[in-house]
């Protein structure tokens, strides 16, 4: 199931006396990978397919995060691991999975500035997005763990044809 939270995320600041530390949450704005660019032909039967080979997990914990859906939960980096360009959209869906070896999760904030996330869709312990008809703009990506543990991943994304699935 995919959860969206409207509007941009802001770090959170935890109340103390003296100086407060600030909250460590997911940044869109703040990517420091290359975005790789997907986008079909006019021919509405194309496919395309990119996997990519990433780690799982990180220091930021999503509970704690403020802004977010309180369903969304894992632990993640702060930064977006992967930033993925949609330059075209028609017919076609784009679909995240991650393979693993640990209980992944998937973080995305998409060319609206929304939140989706995922936690086990694609079987076993993975995690899945579907995002249909993406819209063309930016679409930052997290593949985090839900325990906090750090493991090999894959992230296989696909820009498919409408009802192929």
């Amino acid at each position: 199931m995919i959860r969206t939270a409207a509007g941009a995320l802001i770090a959170a600041s935890a109340l103390s006396l003296g100086a407060a530390p600030t909250l460590a949450c997911p940044k869109f704005d703040a990517t420091h990978v290359p975005p790789l660019t997907l986008g079909q032909p006019d021919d509405p039967t194309h496919r395309e397919d990119q996997t990519l080979d990433t780690t799982t997990g990180g220091p930021v914990d999503l509970e704690a995060c403020r802004n977010m859906p309180d369903e969304i939960a894992g632990h993640v980096t702060e930064t977006a691991q992967i930033s993925v360009v949609i330059d075209r959209y028609n017919t076609h869906d784009l679909l995240l999975r991650v393979n693993s070896g640990c209980d992944s999760v998937l973080l995305v904030n998409d060319a609206r500035g929304r939140w989706l996330f995922d936690d086990d869709s694609n079987g076993a312990m993975d995690a899945s997005i579907v995002i249909e008809r993406p819209l063309e703009g930016s679409y930052d990506i997290w593949v985090g763990d839900f325990e906090g543990q750090s493991c090999p991943a894959e992230l296989l994304m696909t820009l498919e044809p409408r009802g192929e699935r």
